[in-house]
């Protein structure tokens, strides 16, 4: 059976963004009981899959996946070229959804850490770096207080 990547990645993309990963620092997994229900599971086969089989499985998806991801960002061609110091925050939008910086760029905050940027000031110095999250692949660090926030870039 041949797969289409693209129709699979589309597939899977809105459940691995709702429910499917787990995230500590920045590991991902992608968790097949997530991903699937248990009639998918059966009807597929991977409900006999053993613990170990079932565990090289989900690496594998997910070292696929986001492999993919890394591809279309860098076909995507978006990058800043601010990135580096001396930045600072010129607008805190919805309670630190958005964060505006000095030089107009503006930045959509992960949920996460939307608990950090709620607090983040007008005039707040801002570092920008790369991050390994290809969902949010910048990091935002307030150098005033050391808060971090994952961003991704809406606008320049």
């Amino acid at each position: 059976m041949k797969v289409n990547c693209k129709l699979l990645l589309f597939v899977l993309l809105p459940f691995w963004l709702a429910s499917s990963m787990l995230i500590a620092q920045d590991n991902f997994v992608l968790r097949l009981d997530k991903l699937m229900t248990t009639q998918e599971q059966e009807r597929t086969g991977i409900k006999k899959l053993t613990k170990s089989e079932r565990e090289a499985l989900e690496l594998w998806l997910t070292n696929w996946t986001l492999e993919v991801l890394a591809k279309a960002k860098s076909s995507s061609g978006q990058t800043y070229v601010g990135v580096g110091g001396d930045h600072w925050v010129s607008k805190n939008i919805d309670s630190g959804r958005f964060i505006k910086l000095e030089d107009g760029s503006l930045w959509q905050i992960s949920p996460i850490d939307r608990i950090n940027t709620m607090l983040w000031l007008v005039v707040d110095e801002i570092t920008v770096v790369e991050s390994n999250n290809p969902l949010y692949p910048f990091k935002l660090i307030n150098t005033d207080n050391g808060d971090t926030a994952e961003a991704k870039l809406v606008s320049q």
